[in-house]
């Protein structure tokens, strides 16, 4: 790989690592989830990245995609768990991690199980692994500490401005092995296992969506239309971002029924909340790496 490239992914981490820190600090029961995101955010600006991402800060039995809307009021509770997982990028160049965090209660063997479980993974990876492997090794570690993995989200492969390339890296073992692609050496990978209490497993949409990504960015159609999709490609090309990001451009009537129509039409993509099927509480731990000939480099953590 480019040793320039490899250069602008071990800041990303760095950063990454740093919010990461940051953010352990200032989750606490009673705080402000906005409060939460704002500040990590703007640490990793202050660092020289920009966000892959909106700050997802997930709770108890919602397992992925919340991020605070504008003017969110909603408060940490006194005892749960809560996954931060964030995305730096340089240029581009995308890490993506998280942590659990335990708010108050029993939930260390379920934060266990997940950190188990990717600290398993990262052993496997290096070129000519099949992917389907790490899923097996995830699953085998999380059910043997007594939790079930969600089948229904899996860890990624990234490319320069690009969080997910197509090709997933699953957290269960798949009857589809054989034809499964490989690890290949410069590859960018975000492994990331889920653990609940939940029995089947699996995840699904809320009606809440506060995550969005552009789809379109050639779309012509009204001036208020033409002005967000403009914006939007600027600052973010086609990674992620949050309603509040945008909160000088859709404060108007106009232009909120345009960014409304843009969702209608396809031009952008909205991500829902996923919650756990049965409300099991979910756990998750996530690390970014690069595939080495026989290893890996981990660049979210020392």
């Amino acid at each position: 790989m480019n040793r320039k490239i490899v250069e602008k992914l071990r800041l990303a981490g760095e950063i990454a690592q740093k919010a990461l820190k940051y953010a352990e600090t200032l989750t606490k029961p009673s705080q402000k989830l906005l409060y939460i995101c704002e500040k990590i955010e703007e640490l990793i600006i202050k660092e020289g990245g920009k966000p892959a991402f909106p700050l997802n800060i997930s709770v108890n039995n919602i397992a992925a995609h919340y991020t605070s809307p504008p003017d969110d009021m909603r408060r940490l509770p006194k005892k749960g768990i809560v996954k931060i997982d964030l995305g730096v990028h340089i240029d581009g160049y995308i890490v993506d991690t998280a942590r659990t965090i335990i708010l108050g209660g029993n939930y260390t063997k379920l934060v266990k199980a997940a950190k188990s479980a990717l600290d398993a993974a990262i052993q496997i990876v290096k070129d000519g692994v099949k992917i389907s492997d790490v899923g097996k090794v995830i699953e085998k570690e999380i059910i043997e500490m007594g939790f079930q993995p969600i089948k229904n989200l899996t860890g990624h492969v990234m490319e320069r401005y690009n969080l997910h390339t197509g090709i997933s890296i699953p957290n269960v073992s798949t009857k589809l092995s054989l034809l499964s692609p490989k690890f290949k050496e410069g590859m960018i990978v975000a492994i990331e296992p889920f653990a609940t209490t939940g029995k089947k497993g699996i995840v699904v949409d809320t009606p809440e969506a506060h995550i969005y990504r552009l789809i379109k960015p050639n779309y012509t159609g009204t001036k208020f239309e033409r002005r967000i999709v403009s914006y939007v490609h600027r600052r973010f090309k086609t990674l992620p971002f949050a309603l509040r990001w945008l909160k000088n451009i859709t404060q108007a009537k106009k232009s909120y029924e345009a960014f409304q129509n843009l969702l209608k039409e396809k031009v952008l993509h909205k991500y829902p909340v996923l919650k756990d099927v049965d409300n099991g509480i979910v756990s998750q731990m996530e690390d970014t790496l690069i595939v080495k000939k026989n290893s890996c480099e981990i660049l979210t953590r020392k």
